[in-house]
């Protein structure tokens, strides 16, 4: 039987039969033949196959249909056997639909980045969880802004609060669509009128009950302690200077750990405020909470008034720059002409501006890290990605200002003038001027104990307020206050120097780690004590940017960041507690005899009677047994006599002895004192003189 083209007769058959679907046949065949692989034929008396399409294959024989390639795979030839794998040919993170002709989506955690045609990997600020994520489509976490639906690029709000996201309900926005209520304008750091900017919690409104709290608590206890403190002083200023004459070591002591801890507070402070800015891993509780409680330490005044409510216009960065670095330059000239206006009047040169000074520099010292922090973060801005709008360039601490705009051209200038004074020439300043002094400060050719004697006896030192940044430490290390401000403007300005995560982690962990060698090794301070508790600080600043680290690797559980935050609350209310309880190193200077004895006798001890044998209190001759005995009215006021002139005469007791068989008894039987004038105006006013004192004491064994 001659069959036609798509038909068949087997031997024997008298008619022709058409082929089924997915064979095919020629003209005359006796049979139909199968379509190969990569073709199909879906109708019956085919007298040919045809190829799979692009996207479909086959590679069966004899099928009627071809398969789609699955999602993740394509093809885009005819014919074909098998689809091709998209992350096999084309790389990883291509993915495809159904069926498809070309990889032309992103896998899971990828987006596909329409600008450039390619997959790139999923910022952690975008929710990447399902394929298909295009840069039109990203839908933002919480804390997460993007500039326009065509830009690629995602950013950490400076302030999380304020951006809202749209993770929450699935929805894709941008722009001013993420920020929260009260926010606006560029990553969403500005605040509508009537709200102010809160670093924890974003804008809130300026009418709410909280908004002056700690501006107004902090202002009435700083009031009411001077009020405290003027009335004290004017009350009982000869004896607060008598105690002061005779504590000033241990003051000075206090003194060195409250100023050691409070820049300890700073240093943690600032780096958790620059790891968190820069993508870091955030602090877990309790040590999160307490850095909050004791942020009010950094003495940073903008974050703690809100100037926002009192501003017309928003409070940006160049205001905060002028107002922390001018308002400290006003106090000094202020202070220098009130000085000049008080001597004019009362025709006397007292050197009061060598005090001011110094005083200054004292103070400044201690608010110094904020305010170079603030002028540095003058100099760095970042570059956002806008999409079809263009780039933008804004300040990376304040998005308000725009680095292309005159307003940025000004305070780049004014930040340049405060570089040189305050976080250069602040600390120059201070090596400049102790150095002037360094033959007396660290006097050659001599031991270290006799180097510390000399320099308390000298005169000129004496005269010299400068020199107290130096009397604290040992004699060759006499410009350490000028490196440990160095140290502390590495932490908290010159970090900011770097520009990511891992380059600001190796900086701070470098730093940490040398300064706490050159604390250890040098053992700086005269008072041991103060050694080991500096020592303690570095350690803790440490340990602090090790956890760190410890967090951003994700070395931890949960419940281990936790127990750690814990500890280093610990450790650091430990060192509190040791600022008010530590026994650090006595006096050096001795005490007048009547408190030595008063003091050393112990209970039950009482004093009688007190004369003085002086020049200046022709009233007081006595001895021990009949003529020195009196009222306690009489030894009170003899007592308070001797005090006087010994002020008045500005001299220190030298040297005093004491029976001590007998004082373990419980009765002093002499006390001789002897007094040295030191200074050259006492010896021009006074000339030489000795002053003996005796004490009448009661004690267990009687009336001595």
């Amino acid at each position: 039987q001659n069959c036609v083209g798509g038909t068949y007769a087997s031997a024997g058959s008298a008619s022709c039969s058409a082929c089924d679907s997915g064979y095919y046949s020629g003209t005359g065949e006796a049979s139909c033949t199968k379509c190969s692989a990569g073709k199909f034929q879906n109708a019956t008396g085919a007298e040919s196959c045809f190829e799979c399409p692009s996207g479909r294959v086959q590679t069966d024989t004899g099928e009627d249909a071809c398969d789609l390639c699955d999602s993740g795979k394509y093809m885009a030839d005819t014919g074909q056997v098998a689809c091709l794998v998209c992350s096999s040919e084309k790389g990883q993170g291509y993915w495809s639909s159904y069926g498809a002709t070309e990889c032309d989506q992103a896998a899971s955690g990828y987006f596909f980045n329409t600008e450039k045609g390619r997959p790139e990997l999923c910022p952690d600020l975008v929710k990447c969880g399902e394929a298909g994520t295009t840069t039109e489509s990203m839908v933002l976490k919480d804390g997460a802004y993007k500039f326009t639906a065509t830009s690629a690029s995602v950013y950490l709000c400076p302030n999380q609060a304020n951006c809202a996201g749209g993770e929450s309900n699935a929805t894709v926005k941008v722009g001013q669509e993420l920020c929260a209520e009260g926010s606006y304008g560029p990553l969403c750091a500005l605040c509508e009128g009537d709200f102010y900017l809160s670093d924890s919690d974003g804008c809130l409104t300026c009418e709410g009950g909280n908004t002056w709290l700690l501006p107004m608590v902090l202002l009435i206890a700083a009031t009411i302690g001077g009020l405290v403190a003027f009335v004290i002083f004017s009350n009982q200023q000869k004896r607060i200077m008598i105690f002061y004459e005779q504590n000033i070591d241990r003051l000075n002591e206090h003194i060195e750990r409250l100023t050691a801890a409070v820049s300890l507070m700073q240093i943690i402070s600032i780096l958790n405020t620059t790891h968190t800015s820069i993508g870091g891993s955030e602090v877990p509780s309790p040590y999160l909470e307490f850095m909050q409680w004791f942020s009010f330490l950094t003495l940073d005044v903008v974050t703690i008034v809100p100037f926002d409510c009192m501003w017309e216009d928003q409070f940006d960065h160049l205001d905060k720059l002028l107002l922390q670095t001018l308002v400290p330059l006003f106090l000094l000239v202020g202070a220098e002409l009130f000085s000049w206006a008080y001597q004019l009047v009362k025709k006397v040169d007292e050197g009061r501006s060598q005090h001011i000074l110094s005083t200054w520099l004292a103070l400044l010292f201690l608010v110094l890290p904020v305010i170079s922090r603030v002028v540095c973060q003058s100099f760095r801005c970042e570059t956002y990605d806008g999409g079809d709008n263009g780039d933008h360039s804004f300040l990376f601490v304040d998005s308000s200002l725009d680095c292309d705009s005159d307003r940025y051209g000004i305070m780049l200038i004014f930040a340049l003038i405060m570089m040189l004074v305050y976080p250069v020439g602040a600390p120059l300043a201070l090596f400049v001027l102790l150095l002037q002094h360094k033959q007396r400060l660290d006097p050659p050719g001599v031991d270290e104990d006799e180097a510390i004697k000399r320099r308390k006896e000298d005169a000129v030192l004496a005269k010299e307020s400068i020199t107290k940044f130096s009397m604290v430490y040992r004699p060759k290390y006499w410009f350490y206050e000028v490196y440990n401000t160095v140290r502390r403007l590495l932490l908290t300005s010159a970090v900011l120097v770097t520009r990511d995560l891992g380059e600001t982690t190796l900086f701070i962990v470098c730093v940490g780690t040398v300064t706490l060698v050159i604390e250890q090794e040098s053992k700086p301070h005269v008072n041991p004590f103060l050694s080991a508790f500096c020592q303690a600080c570095c350690w803790q600043i440490l340990l602090f940017i090790l956890y760190l680290l410890l967090l951003d690797s994700d070395l931890t559980t949960e419940g281990q960041a936790v127990w750690i935050s814990a500890l280093l609350m610990v450790s650091n209310i430990c060192l509190i507690v040791r600022i008010m309880t530590g026994v650090g190193a006595r006096s050096e200077l001795p005490m007048d005899p009547v408190s030595w004895a008063t003091a050393s006798a112990g209970g039950g001890i009482e004093l009688t009677d007190f004369a003085v044998d002086n020049p200046l209190n022709s009233g007081g001759g006595g001895d021990a047994g009949e003529g020195g005995r009196g009222s306690n009215h009489e030894a009170q006021r003899q007592g308070r006599a001797f005090m006087d002139a010994r002020k008045e005469t500005h001299r220190d007791i030298d040297t005093f002895e004491l029976d001590s068989e007998e004082a373990g008894q419980g009765a002093v039987e002499v006390i001789e004192a002897t007094e040295v004038q030191r200074t050259e105006r006492d010896q021009r006013d006074f000339g030489s003189h000795e002053a003996a004192a005796v004490v009448e004491i009661s004690g267990p064994s009687g009336s001595v």
